[in-house]
């Protein structure tokens, strides 16, 4: 503030805005100088720097909490779709064997069936049978090894036999179905150590996978051959192989690929999964890999 009359002190900065007051204030000029301004501005401007800084990590965190929330939301409607298309494929699979069991007994027991069709009958309620506790066992099988593996239950397996074992599990399957089992196994393979019924039963279950959905005019092979410090299992088919879309979700448990040729064929699409989860249960892997020349091949 400069007093009129005085002497004006030499303003360090230019004088950017002057004004005199009046009233009991008369006589009186105050002055805004030059670095007084651009201190403003600068706070200003920093002010406004965190002011926006602020709103974007408000904004951020506000992204980031829709994202989390909308995963949230779909893997419980992807959960639930599984679950529905299980509780579907089950019920099916059950009804279908249990009518059956039920309309041979009534049968059978109403008497005055002929000694060999009360055989054909017996045997087929045998099979029915079967197929119910083949189903149980493999919602069991694939809870269990989800666990974990009893290392109890381990010991040191030829790699050659378990494919074996696996192809003579598949073989009257095979027959059945009009197709041809191929093993290919190299030389000198070395021993692994795991679970004899968890792994046969993967690789069964590989080749249950080819028998339903490859070209049963092609031979399935089941190759074998020391990968490194890893074997690995190769299932081929000259099936139609895989979506890209699907090529993942095929390994979750319930999951079925959606078309004509899927909905032919039984199960309740745990074969995969089930096969997946033993293979890393044992320190593995379970991929599937796009055939050349057309169809699949699932390497364990």
């Amino acid at each position: 503030a400069v007093i009129s009359g005085q002497e004006d002190p030499a303003p360090t900065s230019p004088v950017v805005a002057q004004r005199e007051l009046s009233g009991p204030f008369s006589g009186v000029t105050l002055q805004v100088l030059g670095h007084e301004q651009e201190a403003f501005l600068v706070s200003e401007q920093r002010r406004l720097r965190q002011t926006l800084s602020l709103i974007a990590g408000a904004l951020l965190l506000l992204v980031l909490g829709s994202v989390f929330v909308l995963r949230s939301l779909l893997r419980e409607a992807e959960t639930a779709r599984a679950q529905r298309n299980f509780v579907a494929a089950v019920t099916h699979e059950l009804k279908t064997p249990l009518a059956s069991i039920r309309l041979l007994g009534e049968l059978l027991a109403e008497g005055g069936v002929e000694p060999e069709k009360a055989s054909e009958f017996a045997g087929r309620v045998v099979s029915e049978a079967d197929r119910l506790s083949g189903l149980v066992s493999t919602v069991l099988d694939l809870s269990k090894v989800q666990g974990g593996i009893d290392p109890a239950a381990c010991e040191p397996l030829a790699v050659r036999a378990l494919a074996e074992d696996a192809v003579e599990r598949q073989r009257l399957a095979a027959k059945e179905a009009g197709a041809s089992l191929t093993l290919v196994a190299g030389e000198g393979l070395p021993q692994v150590f795991g679970e004899r019924a968890g792994l046969v039963g993967a690789l069964a279950n590989l080749l249950d996978n080819a028998l339903k959905y490859g070209d049963r005019s092609e031979p399935i092979e089941l190759e074998v051959a020391r990968d490194r410090d890893q074997v690995r299992f190769v299932v081929r088919d000259r099936g139609p192989g895989v979506p890209l879309a699907e090529r993942e979700q095929i390994f979750e448990a319930f999951h079925r690929v959606q078309d004509e040729l899927t909905r032919e064929q039984p199960g309740v699409g745990l074969g995969l999964a089930l096969a997946r989860s033993v293979a890393e249960a044992h320190g593995g892997s379970l991929r599937y890999l796009p055939r050349s020349g057309g169809g699949s091949e699932f390497v364990l």
